[in-house]
């Protein structure tokens, strides 16, 4: 079977009961694309979004996407949040592993630039072996082991012998996440190890049921629900695991002993109304965005790739419109929005003040709010998008 191609059958449950759930706009990658001109930003190649919804697990996979399409091994991803709440929760985890038991070696697959691994070697015991699997990595991390290689679990396992295994934001982006984890269990019980797992998967109940349509972007081929990732956890980790929401149930985490278990899930029956909902509030958020761009008042949009970028083609604003697109990551700074070729720039642009901040990565809400107020920027009015509508960040947060 070719691994880069995505097939008809659920990637969790491998169920062939599914549903077109949303159409979106061919969109050009926006966390992977690092468009440095106006002109290469507007020429990005774009790809298909077709999503279906399995409706036997929930899970959710976009049917078009090709894994070759992805340049994991040039560029590192641009998911850049160092806010309050998000490094609160990374805290939480990091301390949860350290104070689970000793371990020999901790294996990170997709670790980055490792900075995960160096928050669990301000909490491990030297002895700890911490090693770092990611084509992009940056190779010098003192107390690490970082290898820009993809992860191979009949090659790396008997060599490394993990006692833990972590892959964090690693399984959306796998073509069948199911056989990488069953492969990585094989391999574990075949040389007898008492591997443990630590799973963590962006969780799209509350976009799905916010009908926030951003979420969904081309380098995410999985959109895990809370009852998918509980499925595929089941399937490989032993009755004792935990399964846990965090970050304001933004994320879906577990821990557990590797095994081979399975447990079913209730069929869903909100498909229908998600879709109806989707084509709807494209419309809708489309127009309310424009006739504030397009009005006297000083707007500025935070947010320029990743979620931020998609949020732009999904509701496919005009390539020529004068938009001040702010985000806080210097890396991005400078460059252009991905598909769209807005310029990126620093908070700094704010320092005078704006009559509307509108904040394009919903999940960030809480910590871009808290930003905005500790930078001493000054804004009319804070909005998010939320189910096809833009409210005010207090009232979104207040609720949500």
């Amino acid at each position: 079977m070719d691994t880069n191609r995505t097939s008809h059958l659920c990637p969790v449950c491998l169920s062939g009961q599914s549903t077109s759930l949303f159409d979106g706009e061919p969109s050009p990658l926006t966390t992977l694309g690092w468009p440095e001109t106006r002109d290469k930003a507007l020429s990005m190649k774009r790809f298909p979004h077709n999503f279906k919804r399995c409706e036997y697990c929930t899970h959710i996979w976009n049917s078009s996407f090709s894994y070759n399409d992805i340049p994991y091994a040039m560029n590192p991803m641009q998911m850049y949040n160092s806010g309050h709440s998000w490094m609160y929760f990374i805290d939480s985890i990091s301390n949860k592993i350290a104070s689970a038991g000793e371990k020999t070696t901790i294996v990170e697959i997709g670790s980055g630039d490792g900075s995960f691994l160096k928050h669990l070697r301000e909490r491990m015991n030297d002895s700890t072996a911490l090693v770092g699997f990611d084509p992009a990595t940056e190779l010098n991390s003192e107390g690490l082991t970082l290898i820009g290689d993809y992860f191979v679990p009949e090659r790396d396992i008997p060599i490394f012998r993990p006692s833990l295994i972590i892959m964090r934001h690693v399984l959306e982006h796998i073509i069948q996440p199911r056989s990488f984890l069953s492969n990585i269990v094989t391999n574990s019980n075949k040389i007898g190890l008492n591997t443990k797992l630590y799973i963590e998967v962006p969780c799209i109940d509350k976009a799905f049921s916010c009908r926030r349509l951003n979420d969904f972007f081309y380098e995410h081929f999985s959109h895990f629900s809370s009852k998918s990732f509980r499925y595929l956890a089941s399937s490989v980790l032993d009755g004792g695991h935990e399964v846990n929401l965090g970050y304001g149930n933004e994320v879906v985490y577990c821990y557990g002993n590797i095994s081979k278990t399975s447990v079913t899930v209730q069929p869903s029956d909100d498909t229908h109304q998600f879709k109806h909902r989707a084509s709807q509030n494209i419309k809708q958020v489309n127009q309310k965005i424009s006739s504030l761009l397009e009005s006297n008042r000083k707007v500025a949009i935070w947010g320029g790739t990743g979620k931020a970028a998609a949020f732009f083609n999904l509701y496919n604003l005009p390539n020529d419109l004068n938009i001040m697109v702010i985000d806080s990551d210097v890396r991005k700074q400078g460059g252009y929005v991905p598909g769209k070729g807005y310029k990126i720039e620093s908070p700094d642009a704010l320092r005078g003040g704006a009559d509307i901040i509108l904040i394009a990565t919903q999940w960030r809400a809480a910590d871009i709010a808290n930003e905005i107020s500790m930078l001493g920027i000054n804004a009319a009015s804070i909005l998010v998008e939320y189910d096809g509508d833009l409210i005010s960040v207090d009232e979104y947060l207040i609720n949500h």
